[in-house]
């Protein structure tokens, strides 16, 4: 195939996987400022907090949703492998969702029976939401599993179709219940039955459409000899990953106030977005690299080039808002608030970039087999970013914290160093590094100084 064919396909099926997340993101900006004057601070906190339950769902299912994608991308070509290979991630899917429901319910009636006083009876119980939790978390887990196959079977127009149902219409529906109702009790239930639905329809396409059956089986062999130690090594992964988008957080709650924390929380969903959307497209490499798992030349070439491609492409779409980007956040927030969030942005747009680079590595090192080296560099890496933004916290504040996240460029490079020499034997793998991630480097080190001493008052 020659190099144009190639690259339109490649830029469809890129279009195709981030279609989902760039309309999903897009709504939900819209949304929230009428979630939160709908339901009100407290209750739209509530919101936020099982929305975060439910996103974290990618440790709860143990690496399944993945571990799924990767093998039936192998066993493509007989359908007989790739539905013992779904029933077995059901089946492992559902027993795991099963004992974490048991106990998050025994947790939840302790900390109500022991922990709330008593003229908390009449809200919303800590069981009733759990429950909530625990529902939108099953339907998620399912859709995710339902996704995956056809990402896996390479079906990526049928994948976006759905995704972008999914994305699209969870906060429409909740949004239009918070505005005829105001009570979040109401809410978290249209956010199930449509999380259900979305389910639902998910596995009816891959009945239907992609002829694969959805059974339990009491057959495990194939999952604890080639399955099991992937989904376990991915889970790790998982965690990590899940810690450090987080942990940054929790640092500032502890240690600054709120007013701080939520100018930081707005600028981190700006960049977490923008990650999201290069994230979902460039996750047909999963699929890509797994059936071409023995072509060493393809997946050498093809992690040199993407990982270039979304470097560039990141650093060269900070460079072309950075001026503007005080601006649009006043026509947004309004100006008090932009004035805030700015300064926080500037250096997290370069950790984004940063976090972009890593994309193809980790999911073609991770479709090729290499899941355990992966989980071990990502936890590495995480540990260090922590530590740095604990001590920064802790000493220098907010710009402490933003300090030890920029340490992320750094071992990002080595990460990349390594993936390089390591897993795709890559001769000097410095000087390869370099070239595949040269724009953000050289956004990290020069355009951030001078758009800081320009730009920030």
């Amino acid at each position: 195939m020659s190099f144009a064919p190639q690259a339109r396909r490649l830029a469809s099926v890129f279009a195709s996987n981030a279609s989902g997340t760039v309309l999903g993101q897009a709504v939900q900006l819209v949304t929230i400022p009428l979630q939160l004057r709908f339901l009100g601070a407290e209750q739209f906190g509530l919101l936020v907090l099982f929305n975060s339950f439910v996103m974290a769902g990618s440790m709860a299912d143990a690496g399944i949703g993945p571990t799924t994608l990767r093998y039936v991308a192998r066993k493509c070509h007989s359908r007989r492998s790739v539905e013992h290979v779904v029933a077995s991630g059901l089946t492992v899917l559902c027993a795991m969702f099963l004992g974490l429901s048991v106990l998050a319910l025994l947790g939840a009636a302790a900390y109500a029976h022991w922990a709330l006083p008593p003229e908390t009876a009449n809200a919303m119980g800590p069981v009733v939401y759990v429950g909530f939790v625990l529902l939108a978390l099953g339907a998620s887990m399912l859709c995710g599993l339902g996704h995956n196959i056809l990402k896996g079977l390479q079906q990526y127009k049928r994948f976006a179709v759905l995704e972008s149902i999914h994305r699209m219409g969870l906060p429409l529906v909740t949004t239009a219940t918070a505005v005829c109702t105001g009570q979040v009790t109401w809410v978290l239930v249209s956010s199930c039955v449509w999380m259900l639905m979305s389910a639902c329809l998910t596995l009816r396409v891959v009945i239907v459409r992609a002829g694969i059956a959805i059974r339990l089986t009491r057959h495990l062999h194939y999952f604890r000899k080639r399955m099991l130690s992937f989904s376990s090594w991915t889970w790790v992964q998982a965690v990590f990953g899940y810690l450090g988008t987080q942990a940054d957080r929790l640092i500032i709650a502890s240690v600054m106030s709120l007013s701080t924390l939520a100018a930081y929380a707005v600028a981190m969903s700006v960049t977490n977005a923008a990650l999201a959307v290069m994230s979902a497209g460039a996750s047909f490499l999963i699929p890509e690299s797994a059936s071409r798992v023995n072509d060493m030349d393809w997946l050498r070439r093809s992690f040199t080039r993407f990982t270039f491609l979304l470097s560039a492409v990141s650093a060269l779409s900070i460079v072309a808002i950075l001026p503007f980007a005080e601006l649009l956040l006043s026509a947004w927030l309004g100006a008090g608030s932009a004035t805030l969030v700015f300064p926080i942005l500037v250096p997290l747009l370069w950790t984004f970039s940063n976090a972009a680079t890593s994309i193809p590595g980790n999911y073609m090192a991770t479709a090729m087999g290499h899941s355990k080296a992966v989980a071990l560099m990502g936890a590495a890496g995480n540990s260090i970013v922590l530590i740095s933004m604990i001590a920064g916290g802790m000493t220098f504040g907010l710009y402490g914290v933003l300090g030890g996240k920029l340490s992320s460029i750094l071992v990002g490079f080595c990460i990349r160093c390594e993936l390089a020499r390591r897993v795709f034997l890559i001769p000097n793998a410095a000087a390869a590094a370099t070239r595949m991630v040269w724009p953000t480097l050289l956004g990290c080190f020069l355009v951030l100084p001078l758009s800081w001493y320009y730009l920030v008052p």
